[in-house]
């Protein structure tokens, strides 16, 4: 029979709380485990600017015309693709022990 583990500790000098872009690429920077109680998901129209650089993440920000009934605006990538990733990356390094069971 299956015991519920009713108490966990960790220990860690240093931990990123929360799950909203910036605060997983502190995590991913800085080799540093993140916490959350709920996913702080980029919202789908946030983009980078185009000449933002995301080769520190081996991600290639790609310029993108976007155009509206009054002018053509020039955008990067989604932000939802960088947050995608460093969250991905995060988990498989184990840096998000607990997921979203805080």
């Amino acid at each position: 029979m299956l015991r519920k583990i009713s108490e966990v500790s960790l220990s860690y000098p240093e931990i990123v709380v929360g799950s909203s872009l910036e605060s997983i690429t502190y995590a991913f920077l800085n080799n540093v485990p993140f916490f959350f109680a709920h996913l702080d998901y980029p919202h789908r129209f946030d983009r980078f600017k185009p000449e933002q650089d995301l080769s520190i993440f081996n991600l290639k920000n790609e310029v993108t015309s976007l155009h509206t009934p009054k002018q053509k605006k020039i955008v990067g990538i989604e932000k939802s693709v960088l947050w995608e990733r460093l969250y991905f990356y995060l988990s498989l390094a184990g840096l998000n022990p607990i997921s979203d069971g805080v």
